[in-house]
């Protein structure tokens, strides 16, 4: 089982931002938990943060040593937990969540929602951002995911451009289940590295799936879910162009660029969450409208 790992070999330099590798509808507003607005759109909460308000909580958190989950939702996200138990209960037990998504961003203007472009924060606008924050305050990264010869590659990268980053890695391809011996053993690897943050990058829902079974095991501070994007920082799959995702374009150039892979989630999906939610409408009107009047 090998492990991937690079420490900082000279002190922090600040300067170093460079190049980057490329229901019926219920909408609800809470209390603002710690400045951050939280709403529930369908059976999912969301909070309006900005790429800023993100990289705020992370200083903060990190900082008093809490340890958390920070989740991203989009419309692919919603419709899993459509279909999933397991899903909406990685989602409903997550600290924060953000919006990864110009269709959902949509959606929730449509239901009343106030949410604005910047309350959209993709990962490969997240992880530039991060990178120097994490430099500057000493964080440790660990990446979980991806396939050994592409971590290793995008690890190789990061570490070229950022030379002072610690960042260890183990590919995503090992046995799962919580009482596998293997198991065991990644999370061994990943509390010894004792990284502040964790992303784990396998794809939904498996990533979801594993962190709400380890998370009580894990020695971390941060833990965020990012799918495939070690493959974008390693060059495996083109990186979309950063100005397509505020006009919402950006699953265009992924849905060209990947068609066998996200065809289905991009021209099917949209049509069975729109029924699911539909259906869900009409029930819960219908069954207000046979409620007995007091």
């Amino acid at each position: 089982m090998r492990v991937i790992c690079k420490l900082p070999n000279k002190q922090p330099n600040c300067n170093i931002i460079g190049k980057m590798i490329p229901a019926c509808v219920s909408v609800q507003k809470v209390v603002e938990t710690e400045d951050y607005q939280k709403y529930r759109l369908f059976d999912i909460w969301l909070n309006t943060l900005t790429l800023a308000d993100i990289l705020s909580l992370l200083r903060k958190n990190i900082a008093l040593r809490r340890k958390f989950i920070l989740a991203n939702q989009n419309l692919h996200g919603l419709y899993l937990c459509t279909q999933d138990e397991k899903t909406r209960e990685f989602f409903a037990n997550a600290d924060y969540t953000h919006i990864d998504g110009t269709g959902l961003l949509v959606l929730g203007k449509l239901m009343g929602l106030p949410f604005r472009v910047e309350h959209r924060t993709g990962y490969m606008d997240l992880f530039p951002a991060l990178l120097p924050n994490a430099i500057q305050n000493g964080w440790r990264i660990f990446y979980l995911g991806s396939e050994e010869k592409v971590l290793e590659k995008g690890i190789d990268r990061l570490t070229k451009e950022f030379p002072d980053l610690a960042i260890a890695g183990h590919h995503g391809f090992f046995a799962k289940r919580e009482t596998e011996a293997e198991n065991e053993r990644v999370i061994k690897i990943i509390n010894e590295f004792s990284p502040d943050i964790l992303f784990v990058g396998m794809g939904m829902p498996i990533q979801e799936c594993w962190i709400l079974d380890n998370y009580e095991k894990l020695n971390v501070r941060a833990v965020l879910h990012c799918g495939g994007m070690m493959d974008y920082i390693a060059g495996q799959v083109p990186t979309p162009p950063r100005w397509l995702g505020p006009i919402g374009l950006e699953w265009a150039f992924r849905l060209v660029t990947e068609p066998m892979r996200l065809w289905k989630r991009y021209l099917i999906e949209p049509f069975q969450l729109a029924v699911v939610l539909l259906t869900r409408k009409y029930r819960d009107s219908r069954d207000l409208a046979t409620r007995p009047r007091k």
